[in-house]
């Protein structure tokens, strides 16, 4: 016994059939879409991991960045020290060039002072000397006319 009659069969067939074709459309829709779903996920997971790859890179290059500027800071600021030390070397290099040539200066007066007293140290010499041959030659005549006190007249001086 069946419960419907024959035009009911042949309709329940027909919307089987219908049903049938489409749920295996939406099937292949379904399916279509959740392929078309896991490809724009992996494309958002793939774009999200670059993304926090890129904000991460990013995050390197400006401690980077802050790095050197601070570096750049300290180097400037070392060359700032740098050029007021060789100022100042140049100050006290200009200073010790004066000194030494009032040293020079003041040492070519001494020696001049000192040419000269060596000078009259020997004139004196020359001087004693022949003070001191005056002498002995008085001493020596003095030593002749006392013994031979008539002779004075001959000697010659």
């Amino acid at each position: 016994m069946s419960f419907f009659s024959g035009d009911q069969l042949s309709e329940y067939h027909r919307l089987k059939q219908k049903v049938a074709e489409r749920t295996s459309h939406l099937s292949a829709v379904l399916d279509n879409l959740n392929r078309e779903y896991n490809e724009q996920k992996d494309l958002y997971d793939a774009l999200y991991r670059r993304k926090n790859e890129i904000e991460s890179s990013l995050k390197r290059k400006e401690t980077e960045l802050n790095e050197n500027k601070k570096r750049l800071q300290k180097l400037l600021e070392y060359i700032d020290s740098s050029n007021r030390a060789i100022t100042e070397q140049r100050e006290t290099e200009k200073a010790i060039r004066e000194e030494v040539e009032l040293a020079t200066r003041r040492i070519d007066e001494i020696n001049a002072e000192l040419e000269t007293v060596v000078c009259q140290l020997g004139e004196a010499k020359v001087e004693r000397h022949e003070s001191s041959r005056a002498a002995k030659k008085q001493e020596l005549i003095e030593n002749l006319k006392r013994l031979f006190p008539g002779v004075v007249s001959s000697t010659i001086y």
